[in-house]
């Protein structure tokens, strides 16, 4: 069973960029604002929070926490302050991105999305950022995994699927592949941008499954399945949410679910504060220091439009394993 937030549908970041360009326009001009500035030290003064350092081990973890996003960086956006709380709280985390949010770039620039979200995660756990590349093999594919040092109870896992673009059509460099063209049966695989994995939706769903029974979860996070394709969400986070949900549904262990808004959540009220509001803004502003397409200077609109981000977190489900669905409201 599971229950849905009610909220209004909408827009995303076109809308944001209508709304916010006068407005970063006048405080330049007016020079109410260093140029310099980054739209997130601006905006959110609680940056001088710190992380308490965490040295979680799997044979350790007071919990499980699993994401399963579509690209670096989704977690940190739609999904945190949660996932630093559990950090902080002693559990087990790790992260599954389905693609590497390409862009119809070369390889250097997802590697270094790659790069990002291991500050990001190393920040959040208040350690160094060194990492242990791996593996992991699930029905008979090699994934990539990398596993914090100082920490190694987190974990990031790597399937490197092309990126879709907004829409999911997908991209030329990679035939137009896409989660979204797989789901609906447009195409009939899906091969990972480095050549790793080649998939059919049947193979992928299980593949997911078993790195879900391999986690043993006691909560997973998922990207919101409550709106369909190109209703307001990008489609490469509307396809990973529905793999997900599919995935848990035929996985071992009965974890609770949470589905998290994406770029619909940005119009919302803000309901992060606090010293969770900095720690959420300081791990973004480390993935961003590798993201070249990520500008955090107050000149560029989109930076505002992720500080506006950082300040909202909705969850849009909550299922409960054995138990009756209930709506969840966190306001941090």
């Amino acid at each position: 069973m599971s229950a849905r937030v009610s909220r209004p549908r909408l827009r995303g970041v076109r809308r944001a960029r209508r709304v916010l360009a006068p407005v970063l326009v006048a405080l330049l001009v007016l020079g109410a604002v260093p140029v310099g500035a980054t739209a997130l030290t601006l905006l959110l003064p609680a940056m001088r929070a710190t992380a308490v350092p965490v040295a979680t081990t799997p044979a350790t973890c007071a919990a499980r926490s699993l994401q399963v996003v579509a690209h670096p960086d989704d977690d940190l956006l739609f999904m945190n302050p949660d996932i630093v709380r559990d950090i902080e709280a002693g559990a087990c985390v790790r992260t599954i991105y389905l693609t590497t949010g390409d862009a119809a770039r070369d390889e250097t620039y997802w590697r270094a999305r790659e790069d990002g979200i291991r500050a990001a995660y190393a920040t959040m756990a208040g350690v160094d950022d060194e990492w242990r590349d791996g593996a992991v093999v699930a029905e008979g594919r090699t994934i990539a995994t990398t596993t914090l040092t100082a920490a190694p109870g987190i974990s990031l896992v790597f399937l490197h699927l092309p990126d879709g673009n907004r829409r999911g059509t997908g991209n030329a460099v990679h035939g137009h592949e896409s989660l979204r063209r797989l789901w609906l049966g447009e195409i009939e695989t899906i091969t990972a941008v480095d050549g790793s994995a080649t998939y059919d939706l049947p193979s992928l769903r299980r593949t997911l499954t078993a790195l879900v029974d391999d986690f043993r979860p006691t909560v997973v996070r998922a990207q919101d399945w409550t709106i369909g394709f190109r209703e307001g969400d990008n489609a490469d986070h509307t396809a990973a949410a529905f793999l997900a949900r599919s995935a848990v549904a035929h996985a071992d262990a009965g974890p609770e679910v949470l589905a998290y808004a994406g770029y619909p959540s940005w119009t919302q009220p803000a309901n992060v504060n606090g010293r969770w509001l900095g720690l959420k803004a300081k791990a973004i502003l480390a993935y961003a220091s590798h993201d070249p397409k990520l500008c955090t200077q107050l000149r560029c609109v989109e930076s505002l439009v992720t500080a506006i981000r950082a300040g909202r977190q909705y969850v849009v489900v909550h299922e409960l394993a054995d138990a009756p669905a209930k709506v969840l409201s966190r306001r941090h």
